[in-house]
C-alpha cells in the first residue's frame, strides 16, 4: 500500500511540474515556465491566494518597472501578501528580454501581446486551469495590451480591469499635447497645425505598416513598424464586445496620466451603456506598488458581481 501511494505522489508531481506550476503552495509566489513553442518558453511568476478561487488575474505593468534585481518580483510578493482569494499572474519573457539587452527606449508592447495572448492559450490547455475565469488586468502602458488582447480574445476572458491607463484615446491626447506646446512656446497657428498634420501622416504610415494581429516574434519587419504604433484605447474598447465587464481604477493624484482620462472615458462608456464601474484611488500616484490596501479586495469583489460566463 506505500508502495502505490509513493508511486501516486511522484506521479502528481510530475504531472503538476510538466505545466510549470510544480509545488504551488497558497499565499505564495512562485515562478513557472510554459514551453509554448520550439523556441519559445513563456516564463511567468505566480502569486497563489491562501484561500484560492477560480479566477487569474493576468496582469501586465507598465514601462517604468525597472531592471533592477528583485523589482518585479517585489512588485509579486505584494501582490501575494495583499490577493486574499485570487491567483495573479506576471508575464515575464518579455520584460526579461528587455532587461537582458540592457534595455531599449521602452518595452516592445508587441511583444507583451503576444506573450499574454500564449498565456492565456497555455492556460485554457491546462487541464486544471481549463475552467477558471482569466480576467486581464493593465496597468499604465500595460492597458495598451490588456485593451489590445481584450478585442482580439474576448471570447477566452470574463473582465478586464484598467488601472491608471491612457484609455481617453492616444492619438486626441498626442494631438492635444502638441497644441498645447506649440501655445506655450509662441508658435503660429498654422506652425501648429502642419505639427499636428505631419504626426497624423506618421501614425498613418506605421498603421499601414503594423499588422499586430499578425503576431511573429521572429518577424522583424513587422515588430519595426508595431514597436512605434499608438493605437486608440478608446476606439479599441469600444471594439469589445459590451458585455465584457471593465473596472477603471485612477489615482486621483496620478502626475504622469492624469486622473481625467479614465474619469472621461468612464462617462463615455456609461453612456454608451457599456458594463463598466470606476473606482477612484484616493491618494494613489502613478505608481501601481505597493498596492493601496484593499485594492485586490475590491477587484475581487467587482469580479464576483459582474464575472462573464464563457
Amino acid at each position: 500500500m506505500k508502495c502505490i501511494r509513493f508511486a501516486l505522489l511522484i506521479g502528481l508531481v510530475f504531472w503538476g511540474s510538466r505545466s510549470g506550476f510544480a509545488a504551488v503552495q497558497s499565499g505564495r509566489m512562485e515562478k513557472g515556465v510554459f514551453q509554448a513553442g520550439e523556441h519559445l518558453r513563456l516564463r511567468y511568476l505566480l502569486a497563489t491566494p491562501p484561500r484560492p478561487s477560480h479566477r487569474i488575474f493576468l496582469f501586465v505593468h507598465g514601462d517604468g518597472d525597472t531592471c533592477a534585481p528583485m523589482d518585479v518580483e517585489e512588485s509579486m510578493r505584494d501582490l501575494s501578501r495583499v490577493a486574499d482569494q485570487d491567483y495573479w499572474v506576471l508575464p515575464e519573457t518579455a520584460h526579461q528580454a528587455f532587461c537582458n539587452s540592457g534595455g531599449y527606449r521602452r518595452l516592445n508592447w508587441v511583444h507583451r501581446y503576444g506573450e499574454t495572448v500564449g498565456l492565456i492559450r497555455q492556460f485554457r490547455n491546462d487541464p486544471r486551469f481549463a475552467h477558471f475565469q482569466i480576467y486581464m488586468v493593465g496597468h499604465s502602458a500595460g492597458v495598451d495590451v490588456a485593451v489590445r488582447v481584450a478585442r482580439d480574445h474576448s471570447e477566452e476572458l470574463s473582465g478586464m480591469v484598467l488601472i491608471s491607463g491612457m484609455v481617453h484615446g492616444l492619438k486626441d491626447s498626442t494631438y492635444r499635447k502638441l497644441a498645447l506646446d506649440g501655445e506655450r512656446s509662441g508658435a503660429s497657428k498654422e506652425t501648429i497645425e502642419k505639427r499636428i498634420e505631419r504626426k497624423k501622416q506618421l501614425f498613418w504610415l506605421i498603421e499601414s505598416r503594423c499588422d499586430v494581429r499578425r503576431f511573429d516574434w521572429l518577424d522583424r519587419n513587422n515588430l519595426f513598424w508595431c514597436q512605434w504604433f499608438q493605437g486608440d484605447n478608446l476606439v479599441d474598447l469600444l471594439d469589445t464586445p459590451r458585455d465584457l465587464p471593465i473596472f477603471l481604477m485612477h489615482g486621483d493624484e496620478d502626475g504622469v496620466i492624469p486622473f481625467e482620462e479614465s474619469k472621461i472615458t468612464y462617462a463615455r462608456l456609461r453612456r454608451e451603456k457599456w458594463n463598466v464601474e470606476f473606482l477612484p484611488l484616493r491618494g494613489m500616484d502613478h505608481n501601481a506598488f505597493p498596492f493601496p490596501e484593499g485594492v485586490t479586495d475590491q477587484i475581487s469583489l467587482w469580479a464576483g458581481r459582474y464575472s462573464r460566463v464563457r
